[in-house]
This record gives C-alpha cells, sequence and structure tokens, in this order.
C-alpha cells in the first residue's frame, strides 16, 4: 500500500493537456521554423530533403514504368546526418547501405501529414530523397525508405525520421529508374 496520502492517478491537478492545440510547444512552432530558416538561409543546411511518391499504373509496384505522382519538400530544410550511411566498392560501381536520420523536421506538420507523406499501397510507394543543394552543382539524389514511425519530440519541438538506404535512385535530372530486367532471369 502507498504510504502518501495522494498517489499521481488520485491527483486532481495531474492529467493530460487540456488544450495540447494551443499549448507553449505549438505556439513557437512557427517561431522556430523561421529560427532553422535562417540556418538554411547561412548556407549551413547543404542537403535538400524531398519526398517521392511513385505510382505503379501496372497495379503492382515493380512492374511497368512508375511516373511520380508527388514531390514534396520538406521545408525549412531538416538536419540530415548521413553518417551511418557507408560506402563499399563492389565490381558494378559504388553501393551505399546504411542509415540516416533526419531531425528538426518542422513541427508544424501534423502527425496525420507525416503519415500522408509517407504513403504505400498496392500501386503507390514513397521514399524520402536526399541531395546536395546547388553549390555542388548537379549533385546526385540518395534514396532512403522510411525506418519505423517518425516520432514527435516536442522537447525539441521537431519531428525525427529514421532512414535505411534504398537502390534505384532517380536520376540526377530526376528520371525515374524502372526495376533491373536481366533477359536470362527475369526481373531482378
Amino acid at each position: 500500500m502507498n504510504p502518501r496520502a495522494q498517489t499521481p492517478n488520485t491527483d486532481p491537478a495531474l492529467g493530460p493537456n487540456p488544450a495540447p492545440g494551443r499549448s507553449l510547444a505549438e505556439e513557437f512552432g512557427e517561431a522556430v521554423d523561421e529560427m532553422r530558416q535562417l540556418h538554411v538561409d547561412a548556407g549551413m543546411r547543404p542537403y535538400r530533403v524531398f519526398v517521392v511518391t511513385l505510382e505503379w499504373p501496372s497495379g503492382e509496384i515493380g512492374r511497368g514504368e512508375p511516373r511520380v505522382k508527388r514531390e514534396t519538400e520538406l521545408l525549412p530544410t531538416p538536419v540530415v546526418d548521413l553518417r551511418p550511411t557507408t560506402t563499399y566498392i563492389r565490381s558494378a560501381g559504388r553501393v551505399e547501405r546504411g542509415g540516416a536520420k533526419l531531425s528538426e523536421v518542422s513541427p508544424r506538420y501534423t502527425e496525420e501529414e507525416i503519415a500522408g507523406l509517407f504513403e504505400c499501397s498496392a500501386t503507390l510507394q514513397s521514399f524520402v530523397e536526399v541531395t546536395v543543394d546547388s553549390r555542388d552543382g548537379n549533385a546526385k539524389r540518395r534514396r532512403f525508405g522510411v525506418v519505423g514511425a517518425p516520432w514527435r519530440d516536442a522537447d525539441a519541438f521537431d519531428w525525427k525520421v529514421k532512414l535505411t538506404t534504398e537502390d534505384e535512385a532517380r536520376t540526377k535530372a530526376g528520371k525515374v529508374k524502372g526495376p533491373k530486367v536481366y533477359p536470362e532471369r527475369g526481373r531482378v
């Protein structure tokens, strides 16, 4: 038995936030985004981050020629940590494996909006695309899948998203690569 007169569950001063949409964390969202935009404008956020959704008209992911249904840039530009990504040299060229992490994704996105960005179904496929801004010319695009659920870190005024490398990144010009086909083996 608890020797205290009042436990947390019987304390009338404790409970869920009665108006989370009007909380201090929510009120600061716009100001935090504006401060983060200062980092972008100062050139301290060299990566651009897009969520790309492909539509496969064949009715099955991986069959036929996909088309870009939607491409949404995350603004203000989040922090991109590519340090978990490792480059390996293979007989066919360089391959990147591992993960990455996005942080400082705007707190003004709702959970529904974040989930909607990563829309997937039998004919839709979404991924995160990271590229260096124009300071490095026409840079390559890196393709990542989302690992787990993006989570709101209210203390840091952001969403955090874990990523894992994926093959078949779009070309520098943004062209979607279809699946590799080997006549003797079929699709790979």
